[in-house]
């Protein structure tokens, strides 16, 4: 096991599944206490119990990055539970962009989803 993220918080966005999942366990595999952020609760707390199974730290949140409001009570939360964070992987998204000719026809609700 590779330690370089020890004595690390980290928050990764979008981690109840695909590239943020396995990025929390990477992190986490590396030492780093794992703040595992997802708007679906259930897939974030699978992340986390995993994470936990493999010998490592993480707690689960349910947040949706694109409510501000969720994320400052989400941060306060990581903050008092794991501490201050050091790193952040912010892999949320989605790619909801069909029907459209550019990037530039996305309007201001669909791009806080993307």
């Amino acid at each position: 096991m590779n330690e370089r993220f020890a004595d690390r918080v980290a928050v990764v966005t979008g981690a109840a599944s695909g590239i943020g999942r396995a990025t929390a366990v990477r992190l986490a595999r590396e030492g780093a206490a794992v703040a595992v952020v997802d708007r679906a609760a259930d897939g974030a707390e699978e992340t986390a119990a995993a994470i936990r199974a493999a010998g490592g730290h993480a707690a689960a949140y349910a947040c949706d990055i694109a409510r501000s409001a969720e994320v400052a009570v989400t941060a306060a939360r990581v903050a008092a539970d794991l501490g201050p964070p050091d790193v952040l992987a912010n892999v949320a998204g989605i790619g909801d962009t069909a029907g459209l000719e550019g990037i530039e026809a996305i309007d201001d609700v669909r791009w806080q989803l993307v």
